[in-house]
C-alpha cells in the first residue's frame, strides 16, 4: 500500500492553474508595464489569505498520516517541534538578520525545488530527484535577483531593517552571482530535459520546458515582488495543497472529488491555524509599530521563514522518506 507516493495529482490544473497565472502575470506586465507596478501587494495578500498561510495549516494531519499516530502525546511532539523550530528562527533574525535572510532564501530554494521536482522522486529516485529539486530551487530564487537586482536589494534592505540598519550590499556582486546561478540552474535543468528525451519521456520533457520558458518569462518581466508572490501563490501553494489534499483522502476516494469540493475540504481543514498564523502575523505587526511596506512586508517574511523550517523539514521528509514510510505502513498493515 502507497501511503507516502502522492507526488503528482492527476488533475489537470496541477499544471494549468500555474502555467495559465505565470503567463498572465506575464502578459499583464508586458501591456500594462509600469502601471501594475504599485500592485505588488496583490499576490501576497491573496498568498495570504488563500494559500499562503493555508498551505502550510495542515501540517500536522500531514505527520499523523504519514506515521499513522493519532495519539494525544504524538500530537503535543508535533507541537513541539514546530515551537521549538519557529523559535530557533526567531532567535536567529533577532541575532543576524541578514544571517537569517541568506538561510531562508537557501531553504526557500531547496522547498520550492523539491515541491516542483516531487514527480521524479516516484518516477526515477533519489538522485534524479535531487538534481532537479537543485536545478528548480536555484532558478526560482536567483533569476528575480539576476533580473531585478535593485528592486531585490531594497525589498531585503526593507526585511532586515525590520531589526536594524541594513548592511551595504554590493549590488553588482550580487547580481554577477545571481546569473551564475540562474544560467547553471537552466543548464541543468535543460540537460534533465535532454535525459527525458533519450529515455522516450515526452511528456516529462515538454512540461520541464514549457515550465523552464514560463518561469523565465514571469521572472524577466514582471517586478521581483509580484513575479515572487505570484509563483508562491499559483504555483507553489497551489500545488501543494492539491496534493496534501490526495495525501489526506482515502486511497480509493482519491481523484474522484471536483476540484471545488477539493479546496473546499482543505482549507475546512486548514482553517484553525491558518486564523492562527493570520493572528500571529496582525500581533507582530501591531507590536512592531511600523508602517513602511517594505518593513511591513519584513513582519510577512520572518513569520513566514518561521513557519517554513518546520513546514520544509516535514514535506522533505515526505519526499525523501516515501519509501521508508511506506515499508512501515505495510509491516504494521501485513500488507
Amino acid at each position: 500500500m502507497s501511503v507516502a507516493k502522492v507526488t503528482y495529482p492527476s488533475r489537470l490544473s496541477y499544471d494549468l492553474v500555474p502555467w495559465i497565472s505565470a503567463a498572465t502575470a506575464t502578459v499583464c506586465a508586458v501591456i500594462f508595464d509600469s502601471s501594475l507596478s504599485g500592485l505588488w501587494f496583490l499576490p501576497w495578500t491573496l498568498g495570504l489569505l488563500l494559500f499562503g498561510l493555508p498551505h502550510g495549516a495542515c501540517d500536522h494531519l500531514v505527520a499523523s498520516k504519514l506515521t499513522g499516530r493519532r495519539s494525544t502525546g504524538d500530537a503535543l511532539g508535533f507541537v513541539l517541534f514546530y515551537l521549538g523550530a519557529a523559535a530557533v528562527v526567531f532567535e536567529l533574525w533577532m541575532v543576524d538578520a541578514t544571517l537569517a535572510l541568506a538561510l531562508f532564501l537557501a531553504l526557500t530554494a531547496w522547498h520550492w525545488g523539491s515541491a516542483d521536482a516531487a514527480h521524479r522522486r516516484e518516477e526515477e529516485g533519489l538522485a534524479p530527484f535531487f538534481i532537479a529539486a537543485a536545478a528548480r530551487g536555484a532558478l526560482v530564487i536567483s533569476a528575480p535577483v539576476a533580473f531585478h537586482p535593485e528592486q531585490c536589494l531594497s525589498a531585503f534592505a526593507g526585511i532586515v531593517s525590520v531589526f536594524g540598519e541594513a548592511p551595504a550590499w554590493n549590488v553588482e556582486r550580487l547580481a554577477t552571482l545571481a546569473v551564475a546561478g540562474l544560467v547553471l540552474s537552466v543548464i541543468v535543468e535543460a540537460s534533465v530535459i535532454f535525459s527525458d528525451l533519450v529515455r522516450r519521456c515526452a511528456r516529462s520533457a515538454l512540461r520541464g520546458a514549457v515550465e523552464i520558458l514560463l518561469l523565465i518569462a514571469l521572472y524577466s518581466l514582471v517586478s521581483a515582488i509580484t513575479a515572487v508572490g505570484a509563483y508562491f501563490v499559483f504555483w507553489h501553494a497551489w500545488r501543494h495543497v492539491l496534493r496534501v489534499s490526495e495525501l489526506l483522502e482515502e486511497p480509493g476516494s482519491r481523484r474522484e472529488r471536483r476540484l471545488v469540493s477539493t479546496l473546499v475540504g482543505y482549507h475546512a481543514k486548514a482553517l484553525p491555524l491558518t486564523l492562527l498564523s493570520l493572528a500571529l502575523m496582525i500581533v507582530l505587526t501591531l507590536v512592531s509599530g511600523l508602517q513602511e511596506p517594505q518593513q511591513l512586508l519584513g513582519i510577512y517574511i520572518v513569520l513566514i521563514s518561521a513557519l517554513t523550517a518546520p513546514h520544509a523539514t516535514l514535506i522533505s521528509i515526505w519526499d525523501i522518506g516515501a519509501d521508508a514510510i511506506d515499508r512501515r505502513w505495510d509491516s504494521r498493515t501485513g500488507s
